[in-house]
């Protein structure tokens, strides 16, 4: 009499990363979107798309790109074929909802959704793969640092009143990384601005820190675009 073993085969988690590029980036000044700012001979958003494209662990790319600019990050697709350019929208909150309502009849509530920073772009695979593992197990994780500085909380008159214990302190970063389920519920119950998704994660589950690095860097300012250029010279 011959018997068959259960089957121990888990279903396979896809992941899709969100990555939202439509902002104006009015503190650089430029007059293109930031994104498009070239460094080291590819732009911005080539860099952050490079390392998540060649990670080996992303099933698709979503690209929030400005909808005056759309054409302009079309040469994307060219160089790597799982990514697609959608229309953001005018907050970053909005380009990553339109980017789930893009996504959302094709992923599974535990397949994983990743969001990040059109201007990380010094993320490195070895944070991107720490993120997606730590986001299996805890289904909501945010990359961070510890802080280095001290931190003080003032009035609207610049004194201080309080002194915040830095050791309980991390800046926080992207990739962050979510069971769709728990970024989908997130995104449907708090229609609030908000400057990152655990932010809004937070309100309904519990978001796990995974340590970054301090060179993934957000270029805001000229002077971010200038380190940034030299970290990439470094790096390649």
């Amino acid at each position: 009499m011959s018997s068959t073993a259960p089957s121990t085969t888990q279903p396979v988690t896809t992941v899709t990363a969100i990555i939202p590029a439509a902002g104006s980036g009015s503190r650089m000044n430029a007059g293109i979107p930031k994104p498009l700012l070239e460094i080291c001979g590819k732009k911005i958003i080539e860099w952050t798309v490079k390392e998540f494209s060649e990670s080996g662990a992303i099933n698709q790319i979503v690209v929030m790109a400005p909808k005056e600019y759309l054409a302009e990050f079309e040469f994307l697709k060219t160089l790597y074929p799982n990514i697609v350019i959608v229309e953001g929208g005018a907050t970053r909150q909005e380009s990553v909802k339109k980017g789930l309502n893009f996504i959302e009849s094709r992923v599974g509530p535990d397949d994983l959704i990743l969001v990040h920073d059109a201007a990380r772009c010094l993320i490195t695979k070895e944070v991107i793969l720490r993120a997606i593992e730590a986001a299996k197990h805890h289904g909501a994780v945010s990359v961070a640092v510890p802080m280095v500085d001290s931190v003080k909380v003032v009035d609207d008159q610049h004194f201080v009143i309080q002194s915040l214990d830095r050791d309980k302190l991390w800046a926080i970063q992207t990739p962050q990384v979510f069971k769709a389920a728990i970024l989908l519920e997130a995104h449907k119950k708090n229609t609030t601005g908000s400057t990152d998704d655990a932010s809004l994660v937070e309100l309904h589950h519990k978001v796990r820190i995974v340590k970054g690095e301090r060179e993934n860097i957000k270029i805001t300012t000229p002077l971010d675009l200038e380190i940034a250029q030299q970290l990439l010279r470094k790096k390649y």
